[in-house]
């Protein structure tokens, strides 16, 4: 199919912190073109609509469609991930340099390799001039007391191991350091990762968990 871009919705821009920068199992890794095969939970928009997997590209900053499939009046949808061949031109190279830290934060971060080209899809339930963002979630909101869980697919060019412990100190407003930790073991091709994100107390300090392992059974597609 030929790759249509499309505006970035704020969405997007969170699973992109989250899935650059992701305990691994060799279980995450989905293969070269997996189908990704699910049910939109309580699903009342009957038949017409179609989920579009779109994948964020950093240079330019762009959405572009890469995969789409019908969505039956269950919410039932079977969509292929294409292989990397096809998309190529959405592939955005990375750089991680182990030896810069971001101003503000203390720990440790390492990258091998160094260099590698990726993207994540998002997915939206299209039909006409209606879009719903469509995730894989456990549905809980990360300042509602439980963590919040997210399940988040990235295509890698190579193989990649990425390990790091940061603690970032608060903004200008006050509040808690928050901390991030990353074990990531991608394998070419398609990965999925699990993003648990969990806040303080006081509502301020965010402390994420991105990890390669199979995500919990409590996970669920839904649509908004």
């Amino acid at each position: 199919m030929s790759l249509r871009t499309n505006p970035i919705p704020a969405s997007a821009m969170l699973t992109l912190a989250l899935a650059l920068s992701a305990c691994g199992s060799p279980d995450s890794w989905l293969g070269e073109q997996p189908a990704l095969v699910g049910q939109i939970d309580a699903w009342s928009r009957g038949s017409g609509f179609t989920l579009q997997a779109s994948a964020l590209q950093l240079q330019p900053l762009t959405m572009t469609e890469v995969a789409s499939a019908p969505i039956d009046d269950t919410g039932h949808f079977s969509i292929v991930l294409p292989r990397g061949d096809a998309i190529t031109s959405v592939l955005t190279m990375q750089h991680m340099d182990s030896s810069k830290i971001p101003a503000g934060c203390t720990g440790t971060f390492n990258s091998t390799p160094a260099d590698f080209a990726n993207t994540v899809v998002t997915f939206s339930a299209v039909s006409g001039a209606t879009s719903l963002s469509v995730i894989l979630s456990n549905g809980h909101a990360r300042d509602g007391g439980s963590p919040q869980i997210v399940v988040g697919f990235t295509y890698v060019d190579r193989e990649v191991t990425q390990t790091g412990d940061l603690t970032c100190s608060a903004g200008p407003s006050g509040g808690s350091p928050s901390r991030g930790t990353t074990d990531i073991h991608w394998k070419a091709g398609w990965n999925q990762e699990v993003i648990t994100l969990t806040t303080g107390s006081d509502g301020s300090a965010l402390n994420s968990s991105l990890t390669t392992s199979p995500p919990s059974e409590e996970v669920k597609w839904t649509a908004k």
